[in-house]
């Protein structure tokens, strides 16, 4: 019996009875016992062209079957700690709905492996990656005004930052003075600098009553400096140590504003409300360069490096992204997927290529081939994905209902 000839049918015995009825005869077919306790959404799965029927459980579990379901066989269990929800098509998507404040959801299959791990229900406004130690661990940053680091592959907690006295709104790890360090700019108009391995504020900056949406380090020959960007104009470069500020750097009706680097030299990527992106030498503020494409006007933009060719990615408001090549100044790709507003672009490397993550409004997380223009995973969240980053082999999703770390199959992703 195929897939599409069968409807699962919930049954409301407390005992988690699930009936499967022919809908062409009108003839119960099969009778599943799910174990003790109720279960919730069953739905028909595809692994490699084998049809399942998975249902997950108030037994922290979810069950796939193989179809036809006959006496005798019995289901792959896969154990999801605290977790509800449903299981959509194993090693590419896992839907979750956490109901503590740790979970694991890890989809077991010969072939395919997909781990999901909610870390916290608060919401998230950033994520980033920042160097405790010798670990690379994860942090993440609140509406509470907190920054709480993460041990990435455990889900622990392992310190909690405090200093702002509101919401922060973005931050970035940054290098100085020989070791690293924590960018973080809040509501109250202030941008902190932090040893994450001592869990301590070592600096802050006070910005001219604006709020930083988005900050950014640069490598500057004399040292690392400090990009801030407020949602408009002008965009400022600050010197973390001194708190100096360096050079404003003024550009009619920004929306969007990043670092980009071409020919090993530092340069600003703006966009405008005319859906044009400039791109403006720093020290100077002249513009060298201007991209065109973009409809509708860039919203948020991300470098992605890559050794051959420097690239650029951008969303418009309509959830569109649009590529470009910062050497030959032209469009590359248009990636179209989205269903609503991108908050959050990445660049990430599986088995030396290089991809792009966007979050999106649309409770969706999607991974890019920038070469193919072609849409490798879509991750369902459950919730607006704010904010996303890679660390290490994983991507961390900020969403407004928590942090999620999902652990991606190279293998999956590079074969499709």
């Amino acid at each position: 019996m195929a897939v599409r000839d069968i409807v699962p049918v919930p049954g409301s015995s407390p005992g988690g009875i699930i009936c499967i009825w022919n809908p062409l005869t009108r003839i119960q077919v099969a009778v599943i016992e799910t174990r003790r306790g109720s279960h919730v959404a069953p739905c028909t799965v595809a692994v490699r062209g084998h049809p399942f029927m998975a249902i997950a459980g108030n037994d922290n579990t979810i069950r796939l079957w193989e179809l036809p379901i006959s006496a005798g066989r019995f289901p792959v269990v896969l154990e999801a700690r605290n977790y509800v929800g449903q299981a959509d098509a194993p090693g590419i998507r896992v839907h979750v709905k956490p109901t503590s404040a740790i979970h694991d959801a890890t989809v077991a299959s010969p072939e395919l492996s997909s781990k999901l791990q909610t870390f916290d229900q608060r919401d998230v406004s950033a994520v980033c990656p920042v160097v405790t130690g010798r670990q690379v661990s994860l942090a993440s940053a609140h509406h509470d005004g907190r920054i709480r680091i993460w041990d990435p592959d455990t889900g622990d907690q392992k310190s909690l930052l405090q200093g702002h006295h509101s919401g922060v709104t973005a931050m970035c790890p940054i290098w100085l003075n020989g070791d690293h360090a924590l960018a973080t700019a809040g509501n109250d108009c202030q941008i902190r600098i932090w040893n994450p391995a001592a869990s301590i504020q070592t600096n802050a900056i006070t910005l001219r009553s604006s709020v930083a949406d988005s900050i950014y380090p640069i490598n500057a020959g004399e040292g690392t400096k400090l990009l801030a960007f407020d949602g408009g104009s002008p965009v400022w470069l600050w010197d973390p140590l001194t708190q100096d500020d360096l050079r404003e750097i003024r550009v009619d009706q920004v929306r969007a504003a990043c670092p980009v680097e071409i020919d090993g030299r530092n340069y600003l990527a703006c966009s405008g409300h005319d859906g044009k992106i400039r791109i403006l030498d720093l020290i100077t503020s002249e513009q060298i360069a201007e991209l065109n494409g973009s409809f509708t006007g860039v919203t948020i933009m991300t470098p992605v490096n890559r050794e051959e060719v420097p690239l650029l990615a951008g969303a418009e408001s309509g959830g569109y992204i649009r590529v470009w090549d910062l050497i030959s100044e032209t469009p590359r790709a248009a990636l179209i997927g989205h269903k609503g507003r991108v908050n959050s672009l990445c660049g990430l490397s599986i088995n030396n290529h290089i991809l792009l993550a966007s979050a999106g409004t649309d409770q969706a997380v999607r991974v890019w081939d920038l070469i193919k223009a072609t849409c490798l995973a879509e991750i369902p969240v459950r919730a607006a994905a704010l904010t996303v980053t890679w660390i290490g082999k994983t991507l961390a999703v900020g969403t407004n209902a928590g942090l999620l770390v999902i652990e991606l199959n190279a293998e999956l992703l590079t074969s499709t």
